[in-house]
């Protein structure tokens, strides 16, 4: 069978270290009985640079804002690694929850972005990556960030 991590590797991505918080007064993941709930994870490449800035249609494509899911749901993988050591412990991925900027006339491509986060978690996780959903479009997010990914992980 192969393993979460191994799948990482098989899909080309790279698992980051868990990003720290951006400012005080939280922290980058709770667990509370067998589950862990991540804080909004933003698209950081490298904890300090966003791989991409801008909003669909006024600085970035849909396809650009799927890769910025993409980022930030690795960056929330990282944060659920960091909380239980070892992604074979996640029995499910609960819930992805994304908040997605977009321009006036583009609120309709914002389900296609948020796409990238889901295929992410069903790419790692297989069948225990199977989730609910919901987004949050905006017309702005802070540091210019097209997305904010929230993961709910269930976990032995």
């Amino acid at each position: 069978m192969t393993t979460a991590e191994q799948r990482i590797a098989e899909l080309g991505l790279v698992l980051p270290k868990a990003p720290k918080a951006v400012t005080s007064g939280y922290v980058p993941w709770v667990q509370t009985g067998n589950t862990i709930l991540i804080s909004g994870q933003l698209p950081w490449k490298d904890a300090k640079t966003l791989i991409h800035e801008g909003s669909i249609g006024a600085g970035i494509t849909v396809e650009q804002a799927a890769e910025a899911c993409k980022q930030a749901t690795l960056n929330s993988i990282a944060q659920i690694k960091d909380a239980v050591g070892d992604l074979e412990r996640v029995r499910c991925i609960v819930r992805v929850e994304g908040t997605i900027s977009y321009a006036p006339g583009h609120i309709n491509e914002t389900a296609k972005a948020l796409d990238g986060a889901s295929a992410v978690v069903k790419g790692i996780f297989g069948d225990r990556g199977l989730h609910t959903r919901m987004l949050y479009p905006v017309p702005e997010i802070v540091f210019k960030s097209p997305c904010i990914i929230v993961l709910q992980a269930e976990v032995d």
